[in-house]
């Protein structure tokens, strides 16, 4: 059974070697970047209270004329509040503002989120390829593969457990190689499978919501965030209190029952926005989907009953949860998988060399057979 198995993860491991160092690189950047903001931000004196988000919104709206609120960040600990804004036709995101949770004051403005992130982020979600969702889950599917192969090669047998968590000493060469492509892998195996399981469950999320008896998702289809304002009923114009994503925010608060909003962002080019809250004491954590129709707010769908294991597999992967130690641990892999591409493909290039100069030398069959003349002598 291992011949087989080593021969399925050498050339899983080739097929998808680039685009899964690829995916890596990019997801380790992710995972660095929001940490890397929260540096560069304004601080607190004291760490934020909980607080409703819609003033917070409209406070930062009313500083930005003609753009629209599309994002918002709830306080953590001194980091203030954050609202991301687009311009009017659009909802990619060009501006954010810090606004203290106490005051509604804005303590600062970046340009945000960058070009270069965008890239990255287009990259790891779908390789900037129409078909690209698709391809970035079935190359998750194909890594489940190579870490359940991969742990029948190359977990150590019962009684060197230990001895097969660290490089041994003194070694050199190819044998080098093989240990830490070994010893990496082992000690990733099973936050990898979970990642692994994780993106694919993203990049097909109709096909994983069936799994768990959910209906598929249908979302409205809008150009941009609605400015009609669900509660008075008439349309605004551009660059006032942004009632599309302040209406929506109101809405998240109330269908949480006491659940603090800690994000609130439009996804893509539907009129859906996804809502992310902390839950009150002693009630189940979870996701609010809402979506906007008509000019009015729908809640199409309430995961804190009935997907909260989606909901916990879309937020470790991506590292919104967890805290410092499960960041720390998803930046390792994301770094890690060049490291056992690398590895992987030199040691396939190191093998076929050798096979091929063995073959170089090995005289030919028939060079073997003694001759009539020589039989006789």
């Amino acid at each position: 059974m291992k011949p087989l198995f080593r021969r399925l993860h050498r050339w899983f491991g080739l097929a998808i070697a680039l685009p899964m160092m690829l995916q890596g690189a990019t997801g380790a950047f992710l995972v660095a970047a929001p940490t890397v903001d929260q540096w560069h931000a304004p601080k607190l004196a004291a760490p934020a209270a909980a607080t409703l988000a819609a003033p917070l919104i409209n406070a930062a709206a009313q500083a930005t004329p003609g753009l629209t609120p599309v994002a918002y960040q709830a306080a953590s600990g001194l980091v203030p509040a954050a609202v991301d804004f687009a311009p009017a036709a659009s909802q990619r995101a060009t501006l954010r503002l810090w606004i203290d949770p106490a005051d509604e004051a804005v303590l600062g403005h970046e340009q945000y989120p960058g070009a270069f992130y965008r890239l990255v982020h287009g990259l790891h979600e779908s390789l900037l390829l129409p078909f690209g969702r698709n391809l970035v889950g079935t190359l998750g599917i194909c890594l489940l593969l190579m870490t359940l192969t991969g742990a029948v090669l190359w977990l150590p047998p019962p009684g060197r457990r230990l001895a097969g968590l660290a490089l041994p000493r003194k070694v050199r060469g190819t044998r080098l190689l093989r240990e830490l492509h070994a010893v990496v892998a082992v000690w990733l195996l099973l936050p990898l499978a979970f990642q692994a399981v994780s993106g694919v469950s993203m990049s097909f999320p109709n096909q994983a919501r069936a799994l768990f008896g959910l209906p598929p998702l249908h979302l409205a289809q809008h150009a941009a965030p609605p400015r009609a304002d669900a509660g008075q009923g008439h349309s605004r114009p551009a660059g006032k209190a942004g009632p599309g994503l302040a209406t929506l925010a109101t809405q998240a608060e109330a269908a949480g029952n006491g659940a603090a909003l800690i994000s609130l962002r439009f996804q893509g080019q539907s009129g859906t926005a996804m809502a992310a809250l902390r839950p009150a004491p002693g009630v189940s954590s979870g996701m609010l989907q809402l979506a906007l129709k008509g000019g009015g707010v729908t809640i199409l769908n309430n995961q804190r009953q009935n997907a909260a294991v989606l909901t916990f597999m879309r937020q470790l992967h991506g590292a919104e949860i967890g805290g410092p130690v499960w960041k720390l641990i998803s930046f390792i892999m994301g770094i890690s998988l060049p490291l056992l591409g690398i590895t992987g493909s030199l040691l396939w290039l190191l093998r076929w060399q050798r096979r091929r100069q063995q073959r170089l030398h090995t005289p030919p069959i028939a060079a073997t057979i003694p001759s009539k003349m020589e039989t006789s002598a």
